[in-house]
C-alpha cells in the first residue's frame, strides 16, 4: 500500500499481520520533510489509540525521496496492541501540518508475514531477529503460527546452509562452525586473500529449546554474551556464549552470520555448529588460513592473538565458577552413608552384557540405582534389569540423574574396561575404588563441559581421578600436552587447560556452589 500526500510527505505499507489476539505487526516506510518533526500513531477507530510496543527504524535505500535534500525515508517495523478483532485500524504519520493515514484493513496491504520477512532487505530480516533474541516481549515474532522459526521461517529457508564446516563456501575458501559443550559458538570464515580493512562478522542465533525432557524442541531466538568478533589478515572470526541457564534445555542451534566484507557486498550464512571439544574449539580458533591452501602472509600470528583473546574470554568466564566448586576432601564422606548411586562409564562393548550379568551381584551389594553410558548402554542395563534388584537409567534419563546427584551426593564411579580388567585379575572389587563425593561430580560435570578433551566423559573422570591422587603436575597433563602435539599453539593450549583443571584444588572445604547445568548430549558419549 502507498500514500502519496506530496514530494516530501509519503507513507509505505509493506505488510500487516495478526500475531495473537491483541497484538499486531507492521513493516512498511515513511517520507518525511527533513525540517518537521515526526510522529506515528495508530488508532482503532471508536476503541482509541492503540500502544505500540515496539518501533524499530531502518534505511531503505530502494526509496529514493523526489528532492534527497528535502526528504528523509526510514522503513519502520512496528508490534502494537490492538482490541480483540479491531473494526478499524489506521496508522497515521504526522509532519508539521500535514499528515499521512493508511487503513491497515484495506484488503490490498499484504498479510503474509513470512514472505513480507524474507522479501525484506536481509539487513533489515537479520536486525529484526537480534532484536527478538534481545527482547522478550517479541517473542511472538519467532513462534508465528507456530512454525519453527516463525515469522523468519522463509528467510532462514533462503539462508546458505553451512553444516559445521566446509570449503568453497560462500566466497570464502573455508567456513567453519563449532559449539563446545559449555555453550560456547566459533565462527571462522577463512579466505585466501586480503580481507578488507573495514570487514565486520554479525552474529546471532536461534537456539532448539525443550521445555522438559522428551518434550519436542522449540527453536527461540537468544543473545550471545560477550560476542566477540575480529578481522583477521584473511579471516573474519567470531566467539560467543549462551547465557548457561539455558543449556539444560538446549537441543541445537542456529547460528546466523552476517559478514559485511565492502560496501554494497554483505553475505549471510545459516550454520549448524558442530559439537566439539574444547581443544578442538581452541584448534580451530588458532588456525587462520584454510587448511587446502598455503597460509596468507601474517595468519599464523593474527590465529595465535585470536586465540589468546578466546582463552582470556573464557577463563574470565569459567575459572570463578571451577574455583566455587573446589572439591571437599574424600574424607569428608568418612562415617555418612556411601553413596549408592552406582556409574558405568564406556560401555560400549555389546558382548561386556554377559561379563555385568555374571558380575551383578558386586553393584548389588553396593547400590541402588545404576546408571550406564555408552553406545552399548542399552545391552549392559539389561543384564541388571532381568535380575530386578536395581533402579537402572541409561541415555538421557541417565545423564539427567548424574546432574541431579552433582553437588549433594557421592557416585561409585566406574570404568568398564577397567572393570574387565580387574575382573580378569580376579579382583572386582578394585574397579570400584574410593567413592566421588558430591562436590567431586559437580566438579566432573564442569569440568568435562568446560575443560574435556575428549567426547567421552570417562576421559574427563580419568583425568579427575588423577588430580584427586595428587600426581605430579607433568603426570596429570601429560596425556593434553601428548593430545595437541600437532595442533595449534600447544604449551598455550595446554597451560590454559591445566588452569582451568587446577582451579579451587588447594581451596579450603566448603559447600559446593550451584553447580553450572550442561546439555545431556554432553555427557552422552561416556
Amino acid at each position: 500500500m502507498y500514500v502519496y500526500v506530496d514530494d516530501s510527505l509519503q507513507l509505505g505499507i509493506d505488510c500487516v499481520a495478526t500475531l495473537s489476539a491483541r497484538r499486531m505487526v507492521v513493516y512498511g516506510w515513511t517520507m518525511t520533510p527533513r525540517v518537521a518533526g515526526t510522529e506515528i500513531a495508530v488508532s482503532a477507530g471508536a476503541d482509541g489509540i492503540c500502544a505500540i510496543e515496539h518501533c524499530s527504524f531502518h534505511p531503505r535505500p530502494d526509496v529514493v525521496p523526489p528532492d534527497p535534500r528535502a526528504a528523509v525515508v526510514n522503513g519502520f517495523t512496528l508490534v502494537i496492541a490492538t482490541p480483540e478483532d479491531p473494526q478499524a485500524l489506521r496508522l497515521a504519520v504526522a509532519a508539521g501540518d500535514a499528515t499521512a493515514h493508511a487503513d491497515l484493513r484495506d484488503p490490498a496491504v499484504e498479510t503474509n508475514l513470512f514472505k513480507a520477512t524474507a522479501d525484506r532487505d536481509w539487513r533489515i530480516s537479520f536486525g529484526l531477529l537480534r532484536e527478538v533474541g534481545a527482547d522478550p516481549s517479541l517473542a511472538e515474532l519467532a513462534a508465528y503460527q507456530q512454525r519453527p522459526f516463525g515469522a523468519f521461517a522463509d528467510w532462514m529457508g533462503r539462508l546458505p546452509l553451512l553444516r559445521g564446516r566446509a570449503e568453497n563456501f560462500a566466497q570464502f575458501a573455508e567456513v567453519e562452525c563449532l559449539a563446545s559443550p559449555a555453550g560456547e559458538v566459533l565462527a571462522m570464515l577463512r579466505s585466501t586473500t586480503p580481507m578488507p580493512p573495514d570487514a565486520e562478522l554479525h552474529a546471532t542465533l536461534f537456539g532448539w529449546l525443550a521445555d522438559e525432557p522428551g518434550a519436542p524442541p522449540i527453536a527461540v531466538p537468544l543473545p550471545l554474551s560477550d560476542w566477540h568478533a575480529t578481522r583477521l589478515p584473511a579471516a573474519l572470526a567470531g566467539y560467543g556464549r549462551l547465557d548457561p541457564g539455558l543449556l539444560d534445555r538446549l537441543q541445537g542451534m542456529e547460528l546466523v552470520l552476517q559478514a559485511e566484507l565492502r560496501t554494497g557486498e554483505t553475505i549471510w550464512i545459516r550454520g549448524q555448529p558442530m559439537a566439539a571439544t574444547v581443544p578442538e574449539l581452541l584448534d580451530a580458533a588458532g588456525r587462520a588460513a584454510p587448511l587446502s591452501a598455503p597460509a596468507p602472509a601474517g595468519a599464523a600470528t593474527a590465529g595465535l592473538g585470536l586465540l589468546r583473546q578466546v582463552i582470556a574470554r573464557r577463563e574470565a568466564a569459567f575459572l570463578p565458577s571451577l574455583a566455587a566448586l573446589g572439591a571437599g576432601p574424600v574424607e569428608s564422606l568418612r562415617g555418612g552413608r556411601p553413596p549408592r548411586t552406582a556409574l558405568i562409564l564406556g560401555a560400549d562393548d555389546p558382548a561386556a552384557g554377559r561379563l555385568f550379568h555374571v558380575t551383578a551381584a558386586e553393584f548389588e551389594r553396593r547400590s541402588d540405582t545404576l546408571l550406564v553410558m555408552g553406545e552399548a548402554a542399552e545391552v549392559v542395563a539389561e543384564a541388571f534389569a532381568r535380575r530386578g534388584r536395581l533402579v537402572v537409567l541409561t541415555g538421557a534419563e541417565a545423564a539427567l540423574a548424574l546432574r541431579e546427584v552433582a553437588g549433594r551426593a557421592g557416585i561409585l564411579a566406574v570404568d568398564a574396561v577397567g572393570f574387565a580388567e580387574a575382573v580378569a585379575a580376579g579382583r572386582p572389587e578394585d574397579a570400584f575404588g574410593a567413592p566421588l563425593d558430591g562436590a567431586e561430580v559437580a566438579r566432573l560435570l564442569t569440568l568435562h563441559a568446560l575443560a574435556g578433551c575428549a567426547l567421552a566423559l570417562p576421559d574427563s573422570l580419568q583425568r579427575l581421578l588423577r588430580l584427586r591422587r595428587a600426581a605430579p603436575a607433568e603426570q596429570r597433563f601429560a596425556p593434553i600436552a601428548r593430545a595437541w602435539a600437532t595442533r595449534q599453539a600447544p604449551e598455550l593450549v595446554t597451560a590454559h587447560l591445566q588452569r582451568l583443571w587446577s582451579a579451587g584444588t588447594a581451596a579450603a572445604p566448603q559447600m559446593p556452589a550451584p553447580v553450572p547445568r550442561f546439555p545431556a548430549e554432553a555427557l552422552l558419549h561416556g
